[in-house]
């Protein structure tokens, strides 16, 4: 037996029925395709049939989805769509294929919406979901989306990190994307980073040490593109949020180089603060 032919000819069925049946008018009908399509498709890298997934996705299901990501909870079967969408983004971002299509950003931004809008789910899958998000933000127009609208921040309180094994692969990941390219800069929104900023500020209390850092590299990312002017928020508060984590840092790690680094960050703030920085710092060496 031909094994090659016979599998070839199982992935043309599946490519067949997808287009098919997806076009049904019925919703359940829509969705079990959909799930049919990702559990035939999911260990394989194949390009076209990735795009292919993507061009033929279901137009009312995706609706729903974008209803859903706006807020909208009167939707039939809201609590398995939820968990369909988020296997949706999983698939769609298992390899690097789709990170540059055009319909697959949209898939980005209902993401990032639903993980403002909708009740947070308690038993899904982080670990190849958290892989997928790090292959969608490979690329430095998806990081832009993700930073617009504080997703690393939503991710962490959507689906509860501080209660997983995945704190570090977190804190790696909000590197990841903060570490954003300067010829990407202006796509940056500052209304959004203020909003941003400022959300991550008022919970950034001395027990929640993730926000602490998460804050930190935002503020990192906001003076190497010296965007810091363009961003409205409590500078004394930061500073001295700021100021606490780096303490409990040094206590861990004695750096003398620690304080040129800290200068690089505060730089653009005013002499004041540099003064009670230097002195802060001096007594804890």
């Amino acid at each position: 037996m031909d094994y090659n032919k016979v599998y070839r000819q199982q992935n043309q069925r599946a490519c067949e029925d997808y287009i098919r049946n997806t076009h049904s008018n019925d919703s359940s009908t829509q969705m079990e395709e959909v799930r049919h399509f990702i559990s035939h498709f999911v260990t394989q890298n194949d390009p076209e049939v990735d795009l292919l997934f993507i061009q033929f996705f279901p137009i009312e299901l995706y609706g729903e989805f974008f209803y859903m990501s706006e807020g909208q909870t009167n939707i039939d079967r809201y609590q398995e769509k939820i968990i369909l969408f988020f296997d949706v983004f999983t698939f769609i971002y298992r390899n690097p294929n789709l990170v540059t299509d055009s319909k697959a950003k949209c898939f980005i931004l209902r993401f990032l919406k639903l993980i403002q809008t909708c009740d947070p789910i308690t038993d899904y899958n982080l670990d190849t979901l958290i892989t997928s998000i790090s292959v969608c933000v490979s690329y430095d127009p998806n990081k832009v989306m993700f930073i617009n609208e504080n997703g690393m921040f939503n991710i962490y309180n959507y689906f509860k990190i501080s209660g997983t094994t995945l704190v570090n692969e977190f804190g790696v990941m909000c590197h990841q994307i903060y570490n954003l390219d300067r010829t990407h800069f202006s796509s940056l929104i500052p209304a959004k980073l203020t909003k941003s900023v400022n959300q991550i500020m008022a919970v950034s209390t001395s027990d929640q040490k993730e926000f602490q850092g998460l804050m930190i590299t935002v503020l990192g990312m906001l003076s190497r593109l010296k965007l810091l002017d363009d961003v409205e928020f409590d500078v004394t508060q930061l500073f001295d949020i700021s100021i606490s984590v780096f303490i409990n840092s040094m206590h861990e790690v004695r750096d003398s180089l620690l304080l040129v680094h800290l200068q690089k960050y505060f730089a653009p703030f005013s002499i004041v603060h540099d003064i009670k920085l230097k002195s802060i710092l001096l007594k804890n060496l």
